[in-house]
């Protein structure tokens, strides 16, 4: 089971961006839709999805942008300061067996 992770960056600090990606992509088989206003995203490894807005940074109106790429059950919104636990999809599905109602 695959999860797509939408990561939210306004692009100010290109590193620390680097790392939430590293982090999240280290649990597996995770899609990592980036939604930036940096157009060169050859700065950034490890990316599935990668989605340039040119308007003012706005929270909602990007997630809105990246919900239209989204391709698996689950999905993740993130920011991109974010540094995940290697094991941290496995956890959540645990969470999800034990109370398939959360969702």
């Amino acid at each position: 089971m695959g999860i797509d992770v939408i990561i939210l960056t306004d692009s100010r600090d290109p590193e620390m961006t680097q790392r939430t990606i590293d982090s999240v992509k280290s649990a597996g088989d995770v899609n990592v839709i980036l939604v930036c206003k940096r157009e060169d995203y050859r700065i950034y490894r490890g990316i599935g999805v990668y989605v340039v807005i040119k308007e003012a940074f706005n929270y909602n109106r990007f997630i809105n942008h990246a919900l239209e790429y989204i391709s698996n059950d689950w999905v993740l919104i993130s920011n991109d300061d974010v540094l995940y636990h290697p094991d941290w999809f496995n956890e959540m599905m645990k969470v999800h067996e034990q109370h398939p109602n959360i969702e």
